[in-house]
């Protein structure tokens, strides 16, 4: 069984490339483009971190979906695991 969590965050991982090869600079715009590039930097680092955090959420729903779908009695889950999840 394929993680959906993973396959969303693989293609979200395609808009984070695309937004790095729309801003590579021409050689004509070597000035300008040092700033829009490190923009563009900031801006993947930014779109990257949002992309990783909605895998973690995914993947935390496929788990909590697994678990009630299996009909696993939270008596048989560890404290340790119950506090992970509820810390989220």
């Amino acid at each position: 069984m394929s993680s959906q969590a993973l396959l969303a965050f693989d293609n979200a991982l395609d808009e984070v490339r695309d937004l790095g090869r729309v801003a590579r600079p021409s050689l004509s715009e070597r000035a300008q483009s040092l700033r829009v590039a490190r923009a563009v930097g900031r801006a993947q680092v930014v779109l990257l971190s949002s992309h990783f955090e909605r895998y973690f959420y995914a993947v935390n729903e496929e788990a909590v979906e697994f678990v009630n779908t299996k009909g696993i009695s939270a008596a048989l889950l560890s404290s340790r695991l119950k506090l992970l999840h509820s810390s989220g």
